[in-house]
């Protein structure tokens, strides 16, 4: 399958981006590719790009979700889509490439990364992120089905997106679903299936642990709230539909 750099397609003005269209190899080893790239990250982070799995996923995911700098909704994944709408490819892999390791399982960032790379001939770079991208997808498909009862598990919310076009599917709306212990992203699809993410990591590193149990007594069941696709961040937009 592809991904497609829709930030490109969308804007007129922007014509090299169309032709950006990444496939993700069976055989794309980031072992093979990365080595010259390899940052000092933690063990669990390295071992998951090695040997991307179910466990080896969700054991670099704890780890980068818990870092002060993780912030589910950051405003840096729109500003490199922004950078690629413009076209400014040398300026989109700068950014990424000083990004902390928190954005090391971002689809949305190394899907970016490698059309940055393979714009400006830099293939050795492009591999590396091809690769990077392809683990990322095999990690989370591991972690469930995609049903409320083993749904899948990312580390951004635009990552939901890239998923369901991994998957060939298409958002039409999209509804927040809390339970006593879970909270999910519900998202119907144009097919009729509907796909639940669980987000319910976005919050707990977050609150202090002496206010953790009264913010849990005191809280009031909240209604769920749909909204359409349409009125969704327009950053996670931009590149899946």
């Amino acid at each position: 399958f592809f991904f497609q750099a829709e930030d490109g397609i969308r804007d007129k003005l922007v014509t090299r981006v169309q032709t950006c269209a990444l496939p993700i190899w069976k055989h794309c080893s980031f072992a093979r590719c990365s080595t010259r790239f390899a940052h000092r990250m933690p063990t669990a982070i390295e071992r998951f790009f090695r040997t991307p799995s179910q466990r080896s996923y969700l054991d670099a995911r704890r780890i980068l979700v818990c870092r002060s700098s993780f912030d589910p909704t950051d405003f840096r994944v729109a500003e490199i889509s922004m950078l690629a709408q413009a076209g400014d490819y040398e300026s989109l892999l700068e950014v990424i490439q000083s990004l902390d390791e928190v954005f090391a399982l971002s689809t949305r960032c190394n899907f970016l990364g490698a059309v940055a790379a393979t714009e400006l001939g830099k293939t050795a770079i492009a591999e590396h992120y091809k690769a990077r991208l392809q683990s990322c997808l095999r990690g989370v498909l591991a972690t469930g089905d995609g049903s409320q009862r083993r749904p899948y598990r990312v580390m951004f919310l635009s990552d939901e997106r890239d998923i369901l076009q991994s998957l060939g599917k298409t958002a039409v709306s999209q509804q927040r679903v809390e339970t006593s212990s879970r909270v999910y992203d519900m998202l119907e699809c144009s097919d009729d299936s509907v796909v639940y993410f669980d987000i319910s990591h976005l919050s707990p590193c977050r609150v202090p642990r002496r206010r953790a149990k009264a913010a849990v007594a005191n809280r009031r069941p909240r209604s769920t709230r749909l909204r359409r696709a349409g009125d969704s961040n327009a950053a996670d937009r931009r590149m899946i539909r």
